[in-house]
């Protein structure tokens, strides 16, 4: 099976990944939870209510791709494009975050200056500072993870399984101790079991699966369901949110079928060049959409239909991330790496 640089359909598991976790915060967290919305959508007990797991579907997601960034094992040309990858984008979306904050906010999203300032840094929450928007608490697993891929390029073997696995097992050692997540974020806590599981698939995929890799594969599964219970438990005490452990784990035993059938070969039918399109709009989507869309709802929800709102709200959202995906990332990317490669030639030979 020939093996390509992308995967058009996990292009498409990462816009509907994404599309669930916009829709979560508009129709069920941001007026349901901590008072983030004054629209209320009090008739919406619907399926998107647990849009929250696209969040576990990037983990996964980024476990299986990480291997196409790393295959030639270059320590300088990952750090590169890990860098250019996360960070020209997030500094946009996180200006453009911070201006409606500024001049459109009625004061419920303000963290102060200094604050927001030290939120360029991406990893400000690590010191105790509160996030700009609370969607990116994910980019703080995602740091690590790359910080631990980047360790496993330092051997000459490939040991990003095996270190993935150990901090498994201590995650669930410590969840057994009564740790709490914040004690275990510095290995991604928790949520490493999806990064083990989308790893272990990648190995499936490129013929490179040895046989002690399934136990890993159950025991990163396991992890995960536990996980997603702990994650429902904490939810469902917030009056009014009732959610099904079932639907949990229907949800993530689909996402593993369906890893295990990608890495298979079995859904290369469904691989369409134009899904890279779709892509292209995930990773501004998801850092542009909370906060905004939460004080564009306070600030004419009492003047639009809430749902005409979302409509023509979401539908600008998709447009803006589209234009940033399409066109800012590739040019900021491309210019990032040409300097820093030229930094790195001139530093390093």
């Amino acid at each position: 099976m020939q093996k390509t640089n992308r995967i058009e359909v996990l292009d498409l598991l990462r816009f509907v990944a994404a599309i669930s976790v916009v829709f979560y915060h508009y129709l069920y967290r941001g007026w349901r939870t901590g008072g983030l919305s004054d629209v209320d959508f009090g008739l919406y007990d619907g399926f998107l209510k647990y849009g929250y797991l696209g969040v576990q579907v990037f983990f996964v997601i980024s476990g299986f791709v990480i291997y196409l960034t790393i295959r030639k094992r270059d320590v300088n040309s990952f750090l590169i494009s890990r860098f250019t990858r996360l960070y020209p984008t997030y500094w946009l979306c996180l200006t453009i975050t911070l201006l409606f904050v500024f001049l459109i906010d009625d004061g419920r999203f303000d963290i102060g200056f200094f604050n927001s300032i030290l939120n360029y840094l991406m990893f400000s929450k690590i010191f105790g500072i509160p996030f700009v928007d609370g969607a990116y608490w994910t980019l703080i697993y995602e740091l690590v993870f790359y910080f631990w891929v980047f360790v496993s390029l330092l051997f000459k073997r490939d040991y990003l399984v095996e270190i993935l696995s150990v901090f498994s097992f201590i995650s669930l050692a410590f969840i057994v101790l009564g740790f709490d997540e914040k004690y275990m974020v510095f290995w991604c806590g928790s949520f490493v079991g999806y990064f083990l599981v989308g790893a272990v698939f990648y190995r499936i995929y490129i013929n490179d699966f040895r046989r002690y890799h399934i136990p890993l594969l159950f025991f990163g599964g396991l992890l995960c369901l536990i996980q997603a219970y702990i994650q429902l438990e904490k939810k469902n005490q917030i009056p009014g949110v009732e959610l099904s452990y079932y639907v949990v784990v229907s949800v993530l035993v689909a996402l593993f079928v369906f890893f295990y059938l990608l890495s298979r070969g079995y859904v290369n039918f469904i691989n369409c060049k134009c899904f890279w399109h779709l892509g292209v709009i995930t990773y501004p989507c998801y850092l542009l959409h909370q906060n905004i869309g939460y004080i564009i709802l306070n600030r004419f929800g009492d003047e639009i239909s809430p749902w005409v709102l979302i409509f023509l709200f979401s539908s600008l959202l998709l447009v803006a991330s589209y234009l940033i995906g399409r066109f800012f990332e590739p040019y900021v990317i491309g210019r990032s790496k040409k300097i820093l490669g030229g930094f790195c030639e001139r530093s390093f030979h």
